[in-house]
């Protein structure tokens, strides 16, 4: 089973309001000349945060889900595993051409012995290429949807510019989010 599935297209335009960001949630990267580098996640205040979820995910999901404004502005985001959550719904707004790959290691019996933990994570880890194998990528569009397996291994490499996406997480499984979309399609097209 692929760690992601591309769930839909919506058109940004339809977020007819200007958002707040009220914080930053986390950050992973690393600060040079006093200017960081990496991968950001931003909370919005709570009205836009509803309002983002009314617009972009079904109604009956929006108590799993928690949503932040993801923004990377490096090219480059090494193998990892996410903290805390276990599934993510990335709504890309602008893509920047990065591609996103998923890895397995090269040896599965020392899954407890290879990646460092930082101190910015809490059950999510780093990797190192050398150890790793790709066993899946994909390259987002902007307005695309795709559900991501975000305890699978995973990069982003060869972003053109700065990345921006809503990101939905929530600590459901990955393979329940993914039937849940597809009785969605299929409920959706029985009376056609």
């Amino acid at each position: 089973m692929n760690p992601a599935k591309k769930i839909g297209y919506i058109d940004v335009t339809i977020l007819d309001k200007k958002l707040k960001i009220s914080s930053i949630r986390n950050e992973h990267g690393i600060y040079k000349d006093n200017k960081f580098y990496g991968i950001r996640y931003y909370n919005l205040d709570e009205g836009d945060s509803n309002y983002v979820l009314e617009n972009l995910l079904p109604k009956d999901l929006h108590d799993k889900f928690d949503v932040f404004l993801m923004i990377i502005n490096h090219e480059n985001i090494i193998p990892h595993t996410d903290s805390d959550y276990k599934t993510v719904i990335n709504y890309y707004i602008k893509s920047s051409e990065g591609v996103t790959s998923f890895w397995k290691l090269k040896n599965e019996d020392q899954t407890h012995n290879v990646g460092i933990k930082l101190d910015s994570q809490t059950d999510g880890r780093i990797y190192k290429f050398n150890d790793l194998n790709c066993v899946y990528n994909f390259k987002a569009k902007d307005n695309e949807l795709w559900i991501l397996n975000v305890k699978e291994i995973h990069s982003v490499f060869g972003a053109k510019d700065e990345r921006i996406a809503f990101s939905f997480a929530s600590k459901l499984d990955y393979i329940d989010v993914l039937k849940y979309f597809d009785n969605l399609k299929t409920n959706s097209l029985e009376g056609i």
